[in-house]
């Protein structure tokens, strides 16, 4: 889906509506930029100059680069985005804003006994909320969600309620700022997939469920201020959004100590990522390489090495390794074991690295939980080769049993961040590893999980390995067959002579 839905128009007006009714809603004069040569305002990304708190390229709206938000009138050097000149005053024109001062106390105290932000971020979310002001939240442009003023003019006469009216023909020029409906986006989202029934409330309504969201630092404000006090203010008595349980707040991962921008056209694109290589290589790439409490740095070899060395050498070798055998000694059957003290000893550890898996997702420590994930592999491979089933004919049965077990225990604890591997791993090992009882159903007991004379499904190599050199040879060979393809262009004069005329289809 995406924000400009009719579900998430129908969402956005929604909260609007309460939000303008429960008085949060204040019209008020703003001074915002005009460029004399495209006759417009120029809002958020339309003009750019250098932010006055650290000198980075800044916005209409916000700092990239540090973060802060930001007022057009306080950009220095600033240039239109449209025409690349610098022909700019700023005129007066009324906007609305949304009152953040409201619920400052309500945020300070989800803050403090919630904890919904890393540790590192406390200061900087505590500072942002103290700091809180009005915000606006319209925009002098035609593309995006009109502002609702017939229904909350509606409601002022059904209500009789003590609010101004708002002026249809003003606002019919106007639309509603991006992050203002961007992450009412996610309830959007919601909605769309129940198909706009009620079971969509179960998710954000009255504390049904506990909301998780993994944001960049630089969006910290939008989340942390913005967003949580338009969940509280379009809340009712009969239906009170859920504030944000926890916030994975993570540092830029930075592309050539450039930091990854989709609006800036920085670093590697989703789309050509996916064209590369495999989703699952991507993810578990970023989850084991995740900026949490500092910048990180992609580069294609570190990249190589961790889907090769790890992905492939250790959790794809030991899976394949083990199901082989099985394939070849025990008809692709779970074979029946009568466990010594050392298999149950290697299953207390697998149980523990479960059991400490478990513990760092609790605590919100994602890369941590990974690595106990690959550990479990580690720990299952480095079994095999001590008992060495391939000399030890009498170990056999038992060997290849526990590391079945483990193998379970990996598609369980690998479905979070590498979901196709572990579907795959299921299919193989012919179970269920992904079930709505959750994960404690599945993992207790490890030992005995797939129980003896089980019927494996058909074994399939997990991962190949990577050669990025080759790879990025090859895309660069694909692009220049683009721009071979797109190289026919005309002059501007030629262009403006183009008679380009819009209709309107009337009746079918």
């Amino acid at each position: 889906s995406d924000t400009h839905s009719e579900y998430n128009r129908k969402q956005t007006h929604e909260m609007f509506e309460e939000l303008y009714c429960n008085g949060l809603i204040n019209e008020k004069t703003q001074t915002m930029p005009y460029c004399r040569d495209d006759e417009r305002f120029l809002p958020d990304r339309y003009i750019e100059g250098e932010c006055p708190h650290c000198g980075g390229l800044a916005r209409g709206d916000q700092c990239d680069d540090c973060g802060k938000l930001v007022e057009p009138t306080e950009i220095e050097n600033a240039e239109c985005q449209i025409c690349g000149g610098n022909s700019i005053e700023f005129e007066e024109t009324d906007h609305l804003f949304l009152d953040l001062t409201k619920f400052k106390d309500e945020l300070k105290e989800w803050l403090k006994e919630e904890k919904p932000v890393p540790e590192n971020m406390v200061k900087q979310v505590r500072h942002d909320i103290e700091e809180a002001e009005e915000r606006s939240i319209t925009r002098d442009q035609n593309w995006g969600f009109k502002v609702p003023t017939e229904r909350v003019n509606e409601r002022i006469d059904e209500e009789n309620l003590d609010l101004e009216k708002l002026d249809p023909e003003k606002y019919d020029e106007k639309v509603l700022y991006v992050w203002f409906d961007a992450p009412i986006g996610y309830i959007g989202f919601t909605r769309e997939l129940f198909e706009d029934n009620e079971e969509w409330k179960d998710y954000w309504i009255n504390g049904h469920s506990d909301n998780y969201y993994s944001i960049g630092k630089d969006n910290t404000i939008f989340h942390t201020v913005i967003f949580p006090t338009m969940l509280m203010g379009a809340s009712t008595e009969e239906e009170q959004y859920n504030l944000p349980h926890y916030e994975f707040i993570q540092d830029f991962l930075m592309a050539e100590d450039t930091q990854f921008s989709k609006s800036r056209g920085k670093g590697l694109s989703t789309t050509d990522a996916l064209e590369m290589y495999p989703v699952d290589y991507w993810r578990f790439y970023l989850a084991s390489n995740l900026p949490q409490e500092h910048d990180t740095t992609f580069s294609w070899s570190d990249f190589e090495e961790r889907i090769n060395n790890v992905l492939n050498d250790t959790v794809g070798n030991f899976v394949n390794r083990t199901l082989s055998l099985s394939e070849k000694w025990f008809d692709n059957k779970v074979p029946v074991a009568d466990h010594t003290s050392r298999d149950e000893e290697v299953i207390r550890e697998a149980e523990k690295l479960v059991d400490e898996y478990e513990t760092e997702f609790e605590n919100h420590n994602l890369t941590e939980a990974l690595e106990k994930a690959v550990s479990l592999a580690r720990l299952g491979d480095q079994y095999l080769s001590e008992e060495e089933p391939w000399n030890n004919e009498d170990r056999r049965a038992e060997t290849i049993n526990v590391a079945i077990q483990i193998i379970r225990g990996l598609g369980v604890t690998l479905y979070p961040f590498t979901p196709d591997t572990s579907e795959k791993i299921a299919d193989m090992l012919n179970t269920e590893i992904h079930t709505e009882e959750g994960f404690d159903e599945l993992l207790d007991p490890l030992l005995g999980g797939i129980e003896a004379g089980h019927e494996l499904g058909e074994r399939e190599i997990l991962f190949e390995k990577i050669d990025t050199e080759e790879k990025r040879a090859e895309e660069e060979m694909k692009d220049e067959e683009k721009h071979d393809l797109n190289t026919d262009t005309v002059g501007f004069e030629e262009f403006g002579e183009m008679d380009i005329r819009v209709g309107q289809v009337q009746k079918v």
